[in-house]
């Protein structure tokens, strides 16, 4: 956003703001269906950093609905996390596979 003053033809000083709205994703924001890998552990949830999940909800306030799944497709757990809870995978990266409690429900 941006604030200034203008003049106008008429020779009044007006007050101006400009603001850029755009649809593209910002570098920030992760996509639906993006995969990305967790920050930190989630204990509760039996979750561990490094585990990778798949953006399947975004909260227009911010934050993310994360489902993190076994190799079958069983979900084990569906999370709302933040931006600072997640990233994006990084190149030359390797998944890793390790038991888990079965999904509750």
């Amino acid at each position: 956003m941006r604030d200034g003053m203008i003049g106008a033809p008429d020779g009044r000083t007006v007050a101006l703001r400009t603001i850029w709205i755009s649809d593209e994703a910002t570098p920030e924001m992760y996509k639906e269906h993006e995969v990305v890998v967790l920050r930190r552990d989630l204990p509760d949830l039996g979750l561990v950093s490094g585990d990778v999940g798949t953006v399947v909800g975004i909260y227009r306030s911010g934050g993310y609905e994360v489902e993190f799944a076994a190799p079958e497709g069983e979900t084990l757990a569906v999370v709302t996390l933040g931006d600072d809870e997640i990233r994006r995978r990084e190149p030359h990266e390797i998944l890793h596979v390790r038991q888990v409690a079965r999904a509750v429900g």
